[in-house]
């Protein structure tokens, strides 16, 4: 969703509204997400509160396409737009101006990237998309109905879209899709490709891979491992495995197997010395049992990744029915959390004593965030400004935050 609010503000200011604080505003504008039904509930409050402010709201984004009912429930006046509504932002303002309601669904997809340079929420980060849509079958995943089917944008575009930031000062390169390892499968080429392409380019900057769907790079992950080794990547990845039952997996219809993850990781931590592994796990599926549950503890205890990412099932449209009791499925999100707490502090104490180069990201005052080449946060002191390179030495840390 990044992109689309950075291209959202730069058409906004284009137009020569400004960008102020809630209390200021005409029109608020929540950008919904429909992962989870907690997620969707804050969306709702959100708008809400802004409404009862007596702001004009725009609710844009997924949560309008598959929940527009429950949107009429609790904000009745909040005007409508879905995921690729962002495109037409300045003739949706317009009408809200105007004081009409909108309500502009189902836009197909258009490729951003012909767009010019768009206001970045970090003006060194520039996340770029790939491809829109998902053509896998995961059972308990929404993006299927709210994103349809995978596409591909074409490299050349990608290129150009890439050049342009590092022109702009971009250092951090992110490449977003809902699957960044399925691109190319629809265009009948490979992520590889896309980013031997892209290290061509001149400049400063380094890539990150948004989310990865272990089952997408299996066929190509010599290739991958080859790739990660450029000096122009960084050395983490976004494996969203969800679970380490098989009997899970494929109830959620996962196309891959804990046996795969583990060569996946392996072979990670064989190849590179500090690597990051990011993974993203669902608990409470109906699939799982508390042995399917402990199951996948004891693989995340044994395979150590840096952090995890905790999601609890929702039945929504995106899937079946719970068949969990909800005291089961917080009980099991909240042992989940725990362990997520003690493998950011395990990886953390395993950089302690690290000397090397990070980039400087932000500087509040004399407080610096920098990032090193494995894509972990350090936080120092200094007075350097964002873009400027330092060398530190790794002394503790606060949680998952390097301190040095």
């Amino acid at each position: 969703m990044i992109p689309a609010v950075e291209i959202m503000a730069s058409k906004i200011l284009a137009k020569g509204h400004e960008i102020v604080k809630e209390e200021h505003a005409d029109i608020v504008i929540v950008a919904s997400c429909a992962l989870t039904q907690e997620i969707m509930r804050n969306c709702l409050s959100r708008a809400q509160q802004a409404s009862t402010m007596g702001k004009n709201v725009l609710i844009i984004g997924c949560l309008p396409e598959i929940g527009e009912e429950n949107i009429l429930r609790v904000v009745p006046s909040a005007s409508i737009a879905g995921v690729n509504s962002y495109h037409h932002i300045e003739d949706i303002l317009k009408k809200m101006e105007e004081r009409y309601r909108v309500r502009r669904l189902n836009d197909p997809p258009r490729m951003p990237l012909s767009t010019a340079v768009w206001r970045r929420v970090n003006p060194l980060t520039a996340y770029i998309p790939i491809g829109e849509g998902c053509s896998r079958r995961c059972e308990f995943c929404i993006c299927r109905i709210t994103r349809g089917s995978q596409i591909s944008y074409p490299p050349e575009s990608i290129i150009n879209a890439v050049v342009r930031a590092v022109e702009n000062n971009a250092r951090e390169i992110v490449l977003v899709s809902e699957d960044a390892g399925a691109y190319g499968r629809d265009i009948g080429i490979a992520l590889p490709s896309l980013l031997r392409k892209i290290f061509t380019i001149k400049g400063d900057f380094k890539i990150r891979l948004g989310y990865v769907n272990p089952a997408s790079i299996l066929p190509y992950f010599d290739d991958l491992l080859s790739c990660l080794s450029h000096p122009k990547m960084y050395r983490f990845l976004h494996l969203n495995i969800q679970s380490a039952s098989q009997k899970v997996l494929d109830g959620m219809r996962r196309d891959y197997t804990p046996e795969d993850i583990a060569m996946i990781f392996n072979r990670l931590r064989k190849e590179f010395n500090g690597f990051t592994i990011i993974s993203d796990i669902l608990v409470g599926h109906p699939a799982e049992d508390d042995e399917d549950f402990e199951e996948t503890l004891e693989f995340l205890k044994k395979l150590k990744p840096d952090s995890i990412n905790v999601y609890a099932y929702s039945p929504h449209r995106g899937g079946g029915d719970s068949s969990q009791p909800s005291w089961k499925v917080k009980q099991r999100y909240e042992e989940m959390l725990a362990l997520k707490s003690r493998l950011e502090i395990e990886s953390s104490k395993r950089w302690i004593g690290w000397r090397g180069e990070v980039t400087v990201i932000q500087n509040d005052g004399n407080i610096a965030l920098g990032r090193n080449y494995a894509y972990r946060d350090v936080v120092f002191k200094s007075s350097l400004t964002p873009g400027e390179k330092t060398k530190v030495e790794i002394k503790n840390h606060k949680g998952y935050t390097l301190l040095a």
